[in-house]
């Protein structure tokens, strides 16, 4: 029998207005290269780089547009900002980061960068792509724009460091405000910050340097933060805002808890402050520390992702080592789910769909893909096996087209697969894209929401890649 949910479209959801970029006067934009000759840039054995250079000769035929780009420290976390500023033939779009260090750093960043990309690929020939051997990057060269402004070639460029205490396992732009910046580290620490009341660089070494960081000796977590919520004592990787209730957001981790939080009493409360100081602004941080609205353990051996439903501003579904698939509504979070679905495999990753209102995929350490229908949790729609060669790291369904869904894995690939119409037993899917531009794993992959056929993915070899397949495929 089908399960009734109420999955109606809230109709108070805050509308997303768009931000014009404002780039920061007092920092000029600077291009993210890998210029560290240290332990940063991964080993790549022979076997790897051979099958990239298959790929990069094959690359002006695969794509429409491309831009690859290397970071100092790999990011595993990557997302889009809704806003877009306008020049000429080109958009100006900003994507979020974060460095993972693994503890080489004192203090990791949480990177703000800029991207141009033009507006339409019409002009574009294949002489338009360049591989720059130095930097391994591909660019569009000298894309015109209007009035002179500029072109496209060049990759990301930085536009805001903000300094951050601990590996940055997951970041997050809050729907209603994307200033605030939500993350979720390697100790189980949760942060938000408010980007407009930080600089826009930081001095590790002046950080390091600071005689008392926190107010509190015996404080572990960072004071950098305008936001602390506390509460996690393991790993962290859930991390998801509420897309209908603004300041509302679920976090999960490695203790196999789950914390329901309001930041919205964060503004409320007098601030703590702390001695950590930037050489660039010479001001204390001041930080808020918040306790959680409601927790539940609820996944032995820990929690892999947590989101909301797309539909829903109650509905939250959860995922973790102990193979199962669990939602709740964090209206009364007791501990009983409302759905729960039992996979062979712990699940790593899940993502509702934006279109359907009860689809669902889910993909486990084996490389499995799972589409399920939440009405009928005791069997799976669609079960794609061996999808990647590896774990899935990353599942993200199309904003705009509903039956389109990409996939990465640490096998190195970014697969795009499309979904046909009709019962279970004969729906059709097929694989119509496979991204092959990461020689290590891949981390985490999003659509961009100003483009639909456009992505943006990043992987452990210090990559970053924005990407547009070939018309064909679309």
């Amino acid at each position: 029998m089908p399960i009734n949910l109420d999955l109606t479209q809230n109709d108070n959801v805050p509308s997303k207005s768009d931000i014009i970029l404002q780039p920061f006067a007092s920092s000029p934009l600077e291009v993210l290269e890998d210029t560290d000759t240290d332990d940063s840039s991964p080993a790549i054995d022979d076997e790897i780089q051979l099958k990239y250079k298959i790929w990069k000769k094959n690359t002006p035929l695969l794509y429409d547009y491309i831009q690859t780009s290397t970071l100092l420290w790999p990011s595993m976390s990557v997302e889009w900002f809704p806003d877009v500023e306008s020049h000429g033939n080109v958009n100006i779009q900003r994507l979020l980061l974060g460095s993972y260090s693994n503890g080489y750093n004192s203090f990791e960043n949480l990177q703000l960068c800029t991207i141009k990309v033009p507006k339409s690929v019409e002009g574009l020939t294949l002489k338009d792509c360049e591989f720059d051997s130095d930097k391994h990057e591909f660019t569009t060269s000298n894309y015109p724009i209007a009035n002179n402004d500029g072109n496209c070639k060049g990759a990301l460029h930085m536009v805001q460091q903000i300094p951050h205490q601990g590996d940055i396992n997951k970041a997050r732009l809050m729907p209603q405000n994307p200033d605030l910046l939500a993350t979720i580290s390697n100790n189980g620490s949760v942060n938000v910050f408010d980007r407009t009341k930080k600089p826009n660089g930081c001095d590790s070494r002046e950080l390091s340097k600071s005689r008392k960081v926190f107010d509190d000796e015996e404080e572990e977590s960072t004071c950098l933060s305008d936001i602390k919520l506390q509460f996690h004592t393991g790993d962290g990787w859930g991390l998801d805002w509420n897309k209908f209730k603004e300041g509302e957001l679920v976090t999960g981790a490695s203790d196999g808890s789950i914390a329901l939080w309001d930041i919205r009493d964060g503004f409320k409360k007098p601030q703590r402050s702390s001695n950590a100081v930037t050489a660039t602004s010479h001001r204390k941080f001041k930080t808020c520390i918040l306790s959680p609205i409601s927790t539940l353990f609820c996944h032995d051996y820990g929690v892999n992702t947590v989101q909301y439903v797309w539909f829903h501003d109650s509905l939250i579904g959860t995922a973790g080592e102990d193979h199962k698939f669990k939602m709740f509504d964090t209206r009364s979070l007791d501990g009983n789910p409302v759905i729960q679905i039992t996979l062979q495999h712990p699940i790593n990753t899940l993502d509702f769909n934006k279109q359907d209102q009860y689809g669902l995929v889910l993909g486990d350490d084996k490389g499995n893909l799972l589409i399920e229908d939440i009405r009928y949790p005791e069997r799976p729609q669609i079960v794609i096996s061996n999808a990647h060669s590896d774990s899935i790291t990353a599942v993200a369904w199309n904003h705009e087209y509903g039956n389109i869904l990409g996939s990465s894995s640490t096998d190195g690939l970014v697969k795009l697969w499309k979904f046909g119409s009709g019962e279970s037993s004969t729906i059709e899917h097929k694989l119509i894209f496979t991204h092959g531009g990461h020689m290590l794993g891949v981390s985490d992959i999003a659509w961009n929401p100003n483009d639909p056929k456009m992505l943006a993915s990043c992987s452990d070899d210090n990559s970053v890649h924005v990407w547009k397949p070939s018309q064909a495929v679309f």
